[in-house]
């Protein structure tokens, strides 16, 4: 298998996509900042809070073209439960993702993925192996992107 350790990297908008598509929250940890985030929730969905956080909007980034745009979506499906929906991105993308991402099927030969009627789920190693699945689906270009990309 060629899945290679990378150095793990956080990118703010895609930890906020794949809590918000997961339906994370929790309650902030005082009265306070419950009001305040129920009131910011209510004029901006976005300020919601997440694990005691506040993600409002990242102020880097990059436009992505279709392709990659493709693969962000599989990568966020497949690290959170229930997992990626075959049918879903047929719908989103016009083609199935083992056709258009077939390294997905070398997750199904180490027993990292199986398949559950038109989901692809990540198996309790696959979930271990999360932090390494993530950036070994990206391509090349992202991955020397994320390399280079010095914050400030």
């Amino acid at each position: 298998m060629s899945i290679k350790p990378f150095a793990t990297i956080l990118f703010a908008t895609a930890t906020a996509l794949a809590l918000s598509a997961c339906g994370s929250a929790s309650t902030p940890s005082t009265p306070a900042a419950s009001a305040e985030a129920s009131s910011a929730a209510a004029t901006d969905p976005s300020t919601a809070p997440m694990s005691g956080i506040i993600f409002a909007a990242a102020d880097y980034g990059i436009a992505l073209g279709e392709e990659e745009r493709r693969r962000r979506h599989a990568i966020q499906s497949l690290l959170i439960r229930p997992g990626l929906d075959r049918a879903d991105y047929r719908r989103r993308f016009g083609a199935d993702c083992l056709e258009q991402l077939p390294q997905l099927r070398e997750l199904f030969e180490h027993a990292l993925a199986v398949e559950n009627g038109e989901l692809i789920e990540l198996t309790d190693a696959g979930l271990a192996r999360a932090d390494t699945i993530g950036p070994w689906l990206a391509s090349a270009a992202i991955v020397e992107r994320m390399r280079d990309y010095r914050l400030g």
